[in-house]
Order: structure tokens, then C-alpha cells, then sequence
């Protein structure tokens, strides 16, 4: 399934780990409008990605990376989603 974003698979090479905006749960969680409990509950499920995206006020898709303990932005692969 294609839908402009890579998949949890390709994450580690993906993400902007250097980007200003590699965020904390707490952090997120307000970007978001949900409870840093529902970003923890949510962050495990195969579709968080698309959760993330549908709750972010600028549609960005959103991975937990534990290894950083931060939530990156996921880059799109489409440039078709540029406004």
C-alpha cells in the first residue's frame, strides 16, 4: 500500500533524526490534541503513522524511534503532497 510515506520497515532510514522538530511524547501528544497515554497506547499500532497524520494540524505523519526516545516527522516519498 502506497500512500506517500514509508513504511515502519525503511523507518530508521526515513525519519528526520536531525530535524528541530524530533519531539518528546509530552510534546507531540499537544501537537496532536490527545494525552501523552493515548500517544503511548497508539505508538505500537501498525497504522500510527496514519493516526498521527489524521490527528496533526499540518497533516504530518508522525514514528516513535526507540532507540532516540522521540517522535521524528516521516519524510514522503511523493512529491505530489506538496501544497
Amino acid at each position: 500500500m502506497s500512500n506517500g510515506f514509508y513504511t515502519v520497515d525503511t523507518v530508521d532510514k526515513n525519519v528526520d533524526e536531525t530535524s528541530d522538530r524530533l519531539l518528546s511524547g509530552v510534546d507531540l501528544a499537544k501537537r496532536l490534541g490527545v494525552s501523552p497515554g493515548t500517544l503511548s497506547r497508539n505508538r505500537a499500532k501498525p497504522n500510527f503513522t496514519q493516526w498521527s497524520q489524521g490527528k496533526d494540524p499540518e497533516q504530518w505523519a508522525w514514528q516513535y524511534v526507540s532507540e532516540l526516545e522521540r517522535y521524528p516527522p516521516v519524510l514522503s516519498t511523493n512529491s505530489d503532497n506538496v501544497d
